[in-house]
C-alpha cells in the first residue's frame, strides 16, 4: 500500500509548500508567522535504495524562522535552478526561495546545503 509519514511542528494552519530542486528539502509556512524547513535526505534516498521509509529519521526539521512574515506565511517556492555562491570562500552552492505573507510583502532567501536559511541580501 502507500506509505505516508507526518511532519509534526507548526501549531497553525499551513498554507504554503515547496521540495528543493535537489528534493533534499521540504520548505513549510504557517498562519503562525513559522517557516520551517525539512530534511528529505532519509525520505528519499530509502525509497531509492530499498523501498521504504527510515522513520525514525525522515522528515527532521533543520530549521526554524519564528517570525518569518507579520501575519503569517501563505506561499513559499523554491528557484528551479540551485545559485552558486561567488563571494563565499568554497564557492557553495545555494538555492533561491520565495515567500509571501499577509503581511503583503514578498521576501527571498537563500537556503545552504545544510539546510540554512538566511535573508538575501
Amino acid at each position: 500500500g502507500d506509505q505516508h509519514i507526518a511532519l509534526k511542528g507548526h501549531d497553525n494552519t499551513v498554507f504554503g509548500l515547496d521540495i528543493s530542486p535537489d528534493e533534499r528539502f521540504l520548505v513549510s509556512g504557517c498562519s503562525g508567522e513559522l517557516l520551517k524547513v525539512w530534511s528529505l535526505d532519509h525520505l528519499y534516498s530509502s525509497q531509492r535504495k530499498v523501498g521504504s521509509l527510515d522513520f525514525p529519521t525522515c522528515g527532521k526539521s533543520v530549521f526554524t524562522v519564528e517570525e518569518a512574515h507579520d501575519l503569517g506565511v501563505t506561499c513559499c517556492a523554491f528557484q528551479p535552478s540551485p545559485y552558486r555562491v561567488e563571494s563565499s570562500p568554497d564557492h557553495c552552492v545555494e538555492t533561491v526561495l520565495a515567500t509571501g505573507g499577509n503581511d503583503a510583502v514578498i521576501k527571498i532567501w537563500m537556503l545552504n546545503q545544510v539546510g540554512e536559511l538566511r535573508p538575501r541580501q
